[in-house]
This record gives C-alpha cells, structure tokens and sequence, in this order.
C-alpha cells in the first residue's frame, strides 16, 4: 500500500455524499441508538407535561403512552432497529477490508487489490445513492408534515373531519384534555420524528441495494478483475463466509423494522376491535391465552378465527404494508441471491481462468490445478450458518401472514426466539 492509498478510516471524500457515507460508516451504532432512545423518552415525558399521556374515550384508552405505535415505537422499536442498521452499514467497509486481506480481490493484471482503494470505489458509488437517498428523505418529511396537517391541525382548526381515535385529535374528541397549542407543537414533534424515522429507513434501504451493487460488479464473469474465492480457507464457503457479519444485521434489522412497522397496524386493529379497552388488553387477549383458544377452536370447532384479518386496510396501513416488502426483499436478497450467486460467479470465472492459465492456481493459492478445481468443485455458496434458505423463506412468509393475520404473531415470536436459542447454543458449544 501507498502512502496515499486511502484506507479504511481516512479514505478520501471528494463529494458530500461521499463525506456523508464515510461519516456514516464511521459512527460508533451506539451513537444513533442512543439519541433516537434519549429522544423517544423525551417525547413520553413532554405528552405527560402537555397532558397528552392518557385520557378515556368511552371504554377506550388514548394517548400517547397507550397508543404504542406511537410511544413504544418511538421509545423502543427505533432505537433498536437504528442500532441495527446502524450496524450494518458500518459492516459494509469491513467487509471490503477483510476480503481485501483475504486476497480475494484482485485487478486486471492478477494483482491483489487494496483495501483502500477498494473502499474508496465503493464509497464513489454509495456516495451517488446518497443524494437520492437525500432527495428522497426530504420527501418523507414533506409527507409527514402533510399527514400532520391532515390529521392533527386540518381537524383542531375545523376544516377537516376528525380521523381515527388518537391522541392528535384529543382536544375534539376528548374535551377538556389539553389544549390546543398543546397539541400542535406536540402533533408537530411527533410527526418531524416520523419523517426522520422514514428519512433513515430510506437510507438504509439504499445503500444496502447499492452494496448489492458494488458486489455484482465485482464478481461479474467479465472482466478478470474482481472477487475470487479464497481457496486457502479450509471453509468450504472460500472466504463468503466474510459477509456473514453483514448479513446478519441485515437479518436482524429486518426483524425489528417488521415490528416497528406492525405497531401501526395493531393500532387500527385495536381501534376497530370493540372488546379491548387498550393496545395492551388486544395484545394480552389475542395473543397470549386468546390464542391459545383460537387454535383449540380451529382444531376442535374448526372455527377459522385465528386468521381473522382484523380491519379494514388504511393509508398508514398500506404505508407500512409497502416498507414491510422492501425489509423481506432487501432481507432475502442480500444473503439469497446478491452473496450466494456472487460465490456461484465467482467460482466459475476462477475455473474458467484456471482451465484457461493452469499456473493460476500456483500463483495465487499453492495448489495444482487439479487441487483447485476439486475444491472449487466442494464449494459452499450459501453464506450464512444458521439459517438455511427454507427456513429463511418461511420466516418472511410467516412475517408476511401475521401482518394481515394478526393473530399469528405470536408464532413469529416463537419461530424468533427457537431461532435465536439455537444459535445462541452453537456459539456457546463454540
């Protein structure tokens, strides 16, 4: 490596979005995690001074600490899933890096390429998906401003009918429950909040797509320069086996923006659900002993109940329902067809080039060719452990389905945790 060959901390950043992406990258997860955390608890405590916290509607309990897709969300789901993401961008880098140390990459002329100067290709193209991503984000912002002034100040000034039961329309719904200032600096916290929850949602989704980007282009059968397997690994995966870091915070932020999201559908299901007094009594009934009764029913009475759709689809509804497909597709695709077809290209660009220049294998690995070509012949393409593409495809089928079939849930829950035991076991067994 040069002097001024960059590396993976002080790369150079011609662009902002370049310098965007960098400082992204470089900020610890905890940071953002932190901040969303502090931020969400702030607005707990500000809805209890603008007495906006609780208030009863008929039998039914409002406000922002009973309304969870709103408080919960914010105090919990956010944080957990920027911390998430957070993660998984920051591994974008150090996934280059390792794979560059692996002698995995290499240009035109056979040479191993360094990490810096491949970092900075990455970061050139990632920095473009920034100002898209920066467009975009303001865009989120503008929409959430306008449900603000659809749903929080068009109904406080008259011009608008009042909407869904909530906290944005307490003061006409709920009288003598705050006041109208009140409401619309709170209405105005809450909904900027939103519109930076979508701006970073948006980002994220992004240059994770990009990422699946730079990783084609790489690994393309044309031309020689690229991602090679590491044959030198007794791993049969070849070196893939660096993604894995990656792919599971992938995986793992999917998981969390999925409940993030499904908190605004619980919401309307409870508002039109006449039985519950609260989003905690929904849950508690539907999905804790209720559900238990639900499968008995189905079994005994074969009474279908437990797929009860629960409302009707709403804007909010649909919203989520979009978000929820880009989390299952960037989920699956990165690790099913980006990583597990780069390995199958890979593979096949170095058995075409050892055919073609049998000293190859010599060169770069100590192998004869008839050595390489067994190996590559055992190779692994699936990059991850833990998960096997079944058992992936039926976790978002299943995420899939408890989203219109609320009822369902609590066997995400369950399929969640078996597999979070399970691994935890493999890396206590070690």
């Amino acid at each position: 490596m040069t002097e001024n060959e960059p590396t993976l901390r002080n790369g150079p950043a011609t662009s902002l979005g370049e310098r965007t992406v960098r400082c992204i990258e470089e900020m610890a997860p905890v940071v953002p995690m932190a901040v969303c955390f502090m931020w969400g608890v702030l607005l707990i405590l500000l809805s209890f001074a603008l007495d906006l916290a609780k208030f009863q509607v008929g039998s039914k309990w409002l406000g922002w600490i009973y309304e969870i897709n709103w408080s919960f969300t914010f105090a919990f789901f956010i944080p957990l899933s920027v911390y998430l993401c957070s993660s998984a961008l920051t591994a974008v880098p150090q996934v280059i890096a390792t794979l560059a140390r692996g002698r995995m990459v290499r240009n035109e002329s056979g040479d191993l390429a360094g990490s810096g100067a491949l970092i900075s290709s990455w970061r050139k193209l990632a920095g473009k998906t920034a100002y898209l991503a920066l467009a975009l984000g303001a865009l989120g912002f503008a929409v959430s401003w306008v449900m603000y002034f659809a749903y929080c100040i068009g109904p406080l000034a008259g011009w608008f009918k009042v909407g869904s039961m909530s906290w944005q329309n307490a003061t006409t719904i709920a009288p003598g429950v705050s006041n109208r200032a009140s409401l619309a600096v709170f209405g105005f916290l809450a909904y900027t909040s939103q519109g930076a929850a979508i701006c970073i949602f948006i980002y994220y989704i992004l240059i994770i797509f990009t990422f699946a980007v730079w990783v084609f282009q790489n690994t393309q059968i044309e031309p020689n320069s690229g991602i090679y397997p590491d044959l030198s690994e007794t791993d049969t995966r070849f070196g893939f086996e660096r993604f894995e870091p990656l792919i599971e915070n992938v995986l793992l932020a999917s998981i969390a923006l999925f409940f993030q999201f499904f908190m605004t559908r619980l919401y309307y299901i409870y508002i039109s659900d006449k039985a519950s007094t609260s989003m905690f009594d929904l849950i508690a009934r539907t999905m804790g002993p209720g559900f238990i009764q639900d499968v008995g029913a189905l079994f005994l009475k074969r009474d279908p109940s437990i797929f009860a759709f629960g409302s009707d689809l709403h804007f909010q509804d649909t919203m989520m329902i979009t978000a929820t497909l880009i989390v299952v597709l960037s989920a699956f695709l990165v690790p099913a067809v980006i990583v597990r077809q780069a390995a199958w290209r890979s593979r096949v660009k170095l058995q075409e080039m050892i055919q073609s220049a049998p000293d190859v294998s010599s060169r770069w690995y100590n192998l004869t060719a008839d050595e390489a070509q067994t190996k590559l012949e055992k190779m692994t393409f699936w990059p991850i452990r833990y998960a096997e593409p079944i058992q992936l495809l039926l976790l978002f089928l299943l995420a899939g389905a408890c989203f219109f079939a609320y009822k369902l849930s609590l066997l995400l829950v369950g399929a969640i945790l078996y597999k979070g035991a399970c691994r935890f076991l493999e890396v206590f067994k070690g």
